[in-house]
């Protein structure tokens, strides 16, 4: 049985990497639109919308793998019809499969409170034009210093 799904696993990703393997959509510059005209060239920004991406994808991945962990654990704890071995087999995999998950999420609201702490520190402000949107990370480095009172260029730059 792990043989055959071995293969499967193995022809599905050998047809599947030439999709995963082009980069558009993820980064939204420095190649061509559909209509083949030039997109506009890569900056820092660029970096951060890779990175915010690829973490999401990585976090999606990592939701629907423990879904599918709880689902076939699950069925595997309904069918093993009183096997002391498979029961406790099984209840490890669902527990393992839901601490993972929660394990994923913390980590990436540790890192994202830590990321936001170090970007907006000297930027507590309450003046509304300087401002940083949490929820929009890409946001960080559109606030223009010269709109933002009560602010020396010594701050902004540390």
């Amino acid at each position: 049985m792990k043989q055959k799904l071995t293969i499967l696993l193995l022809a599905f990703s050998l047809i599947a990497v030439p999709f995963f393997a082009s980069a558009r959509g993820l980064v939204p510059c420095g190649g061509y639109t559909d209509s083949g005209e030039r997109e506009r060239p890569c900056n820092v920004e660029d970096i951060f919308v890779l990175i915010a991406r690829t973490t999401n994808w990585l976090i999606a991945v990592a939701g629907v793998y423990a879904v599918y962990k709880l689902i076939f654990s699950g069925w595997n704890l309904i069918v093993s019809m009183g096997n002391e071995e498979s029961i406790t087999k099984n209840k490890g995999a669902i527990s393992n499969a839901i601490v993972g998950l929660v394990l994923v999420l913390m980590a990436y609201m540790f890192i994202n409170t830590i990321v936001n702490f170090m970007l907006t520190r000297d930027l507590a402000i309450k003046d509304a034009r300087c401002r940083f949107d949490l929820g929009n990370p890409l946001n960080y480095l559109q606030i223009d210093p010269n709109k933002c009172s009560g602010l020396d260029d010594s701050k902004l730059h540390q």
